[in-house]
């Protein structure tokens, strides 16, 4: 196992941004804040270079660097520490403009590659939390401080759903490879072949990453719908704020499991809204004509 955890991973890829600092030549730090930074493997981040002559500069001479990646709202974040190795071109550097064009990062201007072998990390807490305050305290004081709040603020959401033929619960990334395989099936309402055209598993990775994080910060709700042995992801449902009611719900199911599942799958969430959540008003989109 790497130095960089599937919680320090997943991280990364949700914030996207880190701030770089690098020793110039007379000594004194250079930080530099970074929005491609993600992640390449186990034990290295990367970053692509667009307009860095200075961190450039100073890793060419002197590869030291430290990589701080922090949520600003729940002012919490991890400190990386290593080595970072700048590619022009090659094979690295290719591998590295793929990885940035699977996750929606826009790849069109050229520059150099950097990629960087962490060799310690360490979590940057505020002081904050000192008093045993928890995290969503301390996210909804950050967003009230700037006017914010949570779409799902006062909704405590339901842990799950059972049934005797599925069961739902939160979605998360360690999801990624039974929810990318059963996606890949998806069918739309009316049971046409949907799928999920130019998905990778790295963007799925992202996907549910954020919807992980948007579930526990209240701002909507992601559930996967899985058989009750949790041999297979049969579906997903989404629970998302709305500006005509007080929530809006999507649903989908995969191809093999459409003719037995999707009518009884709608029909028992919509039973469970009424009966464990607090909405006077939803919306079906996709189902109510």
């Amino acid at each position: 196992m790497g130095v960089l955890t599937d919680e320090m991973q997943r991280f990364v890829l949700e914030q996207r941004l880190g701030f770089h600092a690098t020793v110039c030549a007379d000594g004194t730090p250079n930080l530099s804040p970074k929005g491609t930074t993600t992640v390449w493997d186990d034990d290295h981040l990367l970053f692509r270079d667009i307009r860095s002559p200075q961190t450039i500069a100073n890793l060419r001479a002197n590869p030291a660097i430290e990589v701080n990646v922090v949520d600003v709202i729940s002012r919490r974040g991890w400190r990386f520490k290593g080595r970072g190795a700048v590619h022009d071109g090659g094979k690295v550097r290719e591998r590295g403009l793929e990885l940035l064009h699977e996750r929606a990062y826009d790849t069109s201007r050229v520059g150099a590659i950097v990629l960087i072998r962490v060799e310690q990390a360490a979590p940057l807490v505020s002081p904050v939390y000192d008093d045993g305050t928890s995290e969503r305290e301390v996210r909804d004081r950050t967003l009230a401080r700037f006017g914010l709040a949570p779409a799902f603020a006062d909704v405590e959401p339901p842990a799950g759903l059972e049934h005797e033929r599925f069961r739902l619960r939160m979605l998360t990334v360690g999801d990624v490879d039974a929810d990318f395989e059963a996606i890949s099936e998806r069918v739309a309402p009316d049971g046409t072949f949907r799928g999920a055209q130019g998905l990778t598993r790295e963007k799925n990775l992202i996907d549910l990453g954020w919807h992980q994080k948007e579930f526990e910060v209240r701002r909507s709700f992601a559930y996967t719908v899985v058989a009750p042995d949790e041999s297979r992801v049969l579906g997903c449902v989404y629970v998302y704020p709305d500006d005509e009611a007080d929530a809006l719900v999507r649903l989908w199911v995969r191809r093999d499991a459409y003719e037995e599942l999707d009518a009884l799958l709608e029909a028992e969430v919509r039973a469970w809204l009424e009966r464990e959540w607090p909405f006077a008003s939803v919306r079906w989109p996709e189902r109510d004509s």
